[in-house]
């Protein structure tokens, strides 16, 4: 991005010249904008989704928008907000109140659609935004009913067991889809925690279908990016710490920041504290669904499970050697599994299993 007397210069994408912020807290989005997503040529109106946003730059976007003084700013806000002037406006609109009130862990994606809701379920530290491309596959006439983990967005205290976060979602599950058959997808540790939903439903006699997406059932394949791979106490592995220790040689600040800002995750961890924001909260949402997982193993199915995993997925191999699933590779990692254009075929597997009550396609 280049700024000229106030005003952005150049293309803006899909919107033709780029015209002048109407003010400095619009021109500070932009640019933050533009610094996190790594272009160079951005406008205020710009389209956030075509310029490459998926959730963990989403996260990293929340975090430096509440840092410009103006309050909190929630991740999944983003989903509505597809613009930097649409950031800035719900920042004044916010500036007077306080953001975090949230009582409820349900978020809505396609709220006007009719077609039967699907539930999802993020991953440990994720949030309802890591379906929002998902959710524009699906079509707007499909509603996506996200269940976040509690303390994510609320001020309630965590969960920090398999059980109480598979009770609460699968109540949280009932209250919003109460009767007929239900489609859950979940994602990462979500998978998990959607596949112990999928049994206390099916144990009442409801019907459920139930899509894994690249399911996680070692704690190791939960990473925290600020502190390296970790173990499921927080402590970075001894592998590591020996990286760390050669690359304070070259660069003894960079060190410093690894080890302050692992202290501050393993905190953040044992006292997450009410929502804040901060990618050290959520990275410390990931080290909790690590230790809720340690040590799981998943019971036979009486449903039908898809799970869709990429390539290299170990955990592929760690659920086909426990119970009887039907498994399919997608393209993408971890995470671009549910960005374009990856996300087209997820999505034309979901619909099959929403639509066709099984693993179609597979």
């Amino acid at each position: 991005m280049t700024i000229d007397d106030g005003a952005v210069v150049g293309t803006s994408r899909g919107t033709g010249p780029g015209r002048k912020p109407r003010d400095d807290l619009e021109l500070d989005v932009t640019v933050v904008c533009a610094q996190v997503l790594g272009i160079d040529d951005l406008g205020p109106d710009d389209d956030l989704w075509e310029a490459g946003l998926d959730s963990l730059a989403a996260v990293e976007l929340a975090a430096e928008c509440a840092s410009l003084g103006w309050g909190a700013y929630e991740t999944t806000s983003l989903i509505e907000d597809g613009t930097p002037a649409g950031i800035a406006d719900r920042l004044r609109a916010d500036a007077r109140r306080d953001l975090w009130t949230r009582t409820t862990t349900v978020v809505e994606l396609n709220p006007d659609g009719t077609q039967r809701p699907i539930v999802a379920i993020p991953g440990a530290g994720g949030t309802a935004f890591s379906f929002a491309w998902l959710a524009r596959a699906l079509g707007d006439d499909q509603p996506v009913i996200a269940i976040e983990a509690a303390g994510v967005h609320t001020r309630q205290p965590p969960d920090r067991t398999l059980t109480a976060m598979a009770d609460r979602a699968a109540a949280t599950t009932t209250e919003v889809v109460p009767d007929g058959p239900v489609t859950l997808i979940g994602h990462s540790l979500g998978g998990v925690i959607a596949y112990e939903v999928a049994q206390r439903l099916s144990a009442t006699g409801r019907e459920v279908r139930l899509v894994m997406i690249d399911a996680v059932l070692d704690p190791a394949g939960l990473r925290v990016g600020a502190v390296g791979p970790a173990t499921p106490s927080g402590r970075p592995r001894r592998g590591v710490l020996r990286r760390a220790a050669r690359a304070a040689v070259r660069s003894p600040r960079s060190l410093v920041r690894r080890l302050i800002t692992g202290a501050r995750v393993r905190v953040r961890v044992r006292w997450p504290g009410p929502p804040t924001g901060s990618t050290t909260r959520y990275e410390a949402f990931i080290l909790i669904g690590g230790q809720a997982i340690r040590g799981y193993r998943p019971a036979s199915p009486t449903f039908s499970v898809l799970h869709l995993h990429i390539a290299s997925a170990a955990a592929a191999r760690d659920w086909a050697q426990t119970v009887d699933l039907t498994s399919a590779v997608v393209p993408g990692d971890h995470f671009t599994v549910l960005k374009p254009p990856n996300v087209a075929l997820v999505a034309e597997r979901v619909r099959a299993v929403h639509d066709d009550g099984g693993p179609a396609g597979a």
